[in-house]
């Protein structure tokens, strides 16, 4: 996938990056996550407490999980 093809989606994509540089190869146009590391202290409810049990999230059930944080931690600054 091209930037440009990504631009049409996402126009800002990688507009911090010269032009001069910019060729598909110099910003990711795909990813991948091994892992992410989670501050366990804000899983406050027992909700969220049943996610850590887990191996593995969808990310349909990791949106449920930050709306449930958000909650959890309406009292915490940023």
């Amino acid at each position: 996938m091209s930037i440009e093809e990504i631009r049409t989606k996402y126009p800002n994509y990688a507009e911090n990056i010269n032009p001069a540089i910019l060729d598909d190869y110099a910003v990711p146009t795909t990813g991948f996550v091994e892992g992410i590391f989670t501050n366990t202290a804000h899983f406050k409810s027992e909700e969220a407490k049943a996610y850590l049990a887990k191996d593995a999230w969808t990310w349909a059930e990791f949106i449920e999980l930050l709306e449930i944080l958000m909650e959890d931690n309406e009292d915490v600054d940023g």
